[in-house]
């Protein structure tokens, strides 16, 4: 088969790889990013349940209940 251009060069491919990174770091940024975000407590203790509803009203945050303490 004949190339119509030469082999691809290290500058090629690491060009190209370094497309790839930016492609993955965004696509993480859009889909999981947003998601690590609203499981924050924002500063309340692990026993608090926070949710922002927008930007429009303010952080709503209910404790959760006591687990009971079923020991002898």
């Amino acid at each position: 088969m004949n190339w119509p251009w030469p082999y691809p060069t290290r500058r090629d491919i690491a060009g190209v790889a370094f497309a790839i990174v930016l492609l993955v770091v965004a696509l993480y940024a859009l889909i999981i990013g947003p998601e690590l975000s609203r499981k924050t407590n924002y500063g309340f203790g692990p026993e608090w349940d926070c949710v922002n509803p927008g930007k429009l009203s303010a952080l709503s945050c209910i404790k959760r209940p006591a687990k009971p303490d079923h020991s002898p």
